[in-house]
């Protein structure tokens, strides 16, 4: 089939050839009236816009570089999902790249996305080696970690330190005295810790201890501990409660208790702060965002009957 052009376009609705192109643009030369007549008759013909020239005159691609660690994990793959939507809602597609923590494909993510001239770069779940930033500044590319922070670079985060404050005083207050932390945030740790001075906190799976609740600093830790816990002949929450920490999601397979932020909410900061820094605006180094209390199925009163798991079979599982 023949690519619809704007001679085409113009033939049918009877107007010249750069009227056409005015209307299309939505230039302020055109009448209402005209314009709906001939987007409408653009569209039933099938015309698709030729976005090429008019990034060129604009001086952008309307593209956006999102590198991710791993997508099949549930947060990350929730993240793109929400990202992506929201972009395309405002006129931008996404260039995807993952990068599976190695270093080289970090690079060559960062090499990518700059030669497709991206108008920004957002790093989810992972971290870029010094070398990339500095390329990427180099190259006045805006750059935003979503969901961590680094060094030299914008991040825009769910404040650690309050989500294991708010993670330890729900723990405190339902009874639990014996926790294991399931990460290597000290932030998170720190809050778990000033929650109460009752606490005794593990942060080793392997240690054979008992202990009644586990934090987990994502959900993906979190939907594999209440496995590993199921395997065990254990039950969340009668025997153990499981927390979550980040972004909270509807549509996960398993309803987790989580502190942190709505996902979509998260989402939309990432997209503002990201599209700030392009139209130039002064951003903060670091955007907090405050954690909220999501109550899921898995926090309950510590059991009295509550034996801890053995180091093989948690480790075995999680690792």
């Amino acid at each position: 089939m023949k690519k619809i052009t704007l001679s085409d376009i113009a033939k049918k609705t009877g107007y010249s050839v750069n009227t056409v192109s005015h209307a299309l643009r939505d230039m302020k030369d055109i009448s209402k009236e005209v314009k709906t007549y001939i987007n409408d008759t653009a569209k039933k013909m099938g015309y698709i816009p030729n976005l090429s020239a008019g990034f060129l005159r604009g001086g952008k691609t309307m593209s956006i570089a999102l590198i991710v660690d791993d997508i099949t994990s549930v947060n990350t793959a929730n993240s793109v999902k929400e990202i992506e939507l929201m972009l395309r809602k405002r006129g931008y597609g996404i260039l995807l790249m993952n990068t599976q923590g190695n270093t080289d494909l970090c690079e060559s993510a960062v090499t990518s996305a700059l030669s497709r001239n991206a108008d920004g770069i957002i790093v989810l779940g992972c971290t870029l080696p010094k070398k990339s930033i500095e390329i990427i500044k180099a190259n006045a590319t805006p750059l935003l970690f979503a969901g961590a922070e680094q060094k030299g670079a914008v991040s825009v985060t769910v404040n650690q330190y309050e989500c294991g404050n708010l993670a330890g005083e729900k723990l405190s207050e339902l009874g639990h005295k014996k926790i294991l932390f399931m990460g290597d945030n000290q932030k998170i740790l720190s809050g778990i810790q000033d929650a109460s001075r009752d606490f005794s906190i593990y942060t080793d799976y392997s240690e054979s201890k008992e202990y009644s609740a586990i934090v987990c600093d994502n959900y993906d830790i979190a939907f594999k501990t209440y496995m590993s816990q199921s395997r065990n002949g254990l039950s969340v929450p009668e025997d153990i409660s499981v927390i979550s920490l980040g972004c909270r999601w509807q549509n996960t397979p398993l309803d987790i208790t989580c502190i942190g932020e709505d996902g979509g909410i998260f989402c939309a900061e990432v997209i503002s702060t990201l599209l700030g820094m392009i139209n130039g605006d002064v951003v903060s180094s670091e955007v907090t965002v405050s954690p909220k209390f999501f109550d899921g199925e898995t926090v309950s009163e510590p059991s009295s009957k509550f034996k801890a798991n053995s180091r093989r079979q948690l480790s075995d599982y999680l690792l």
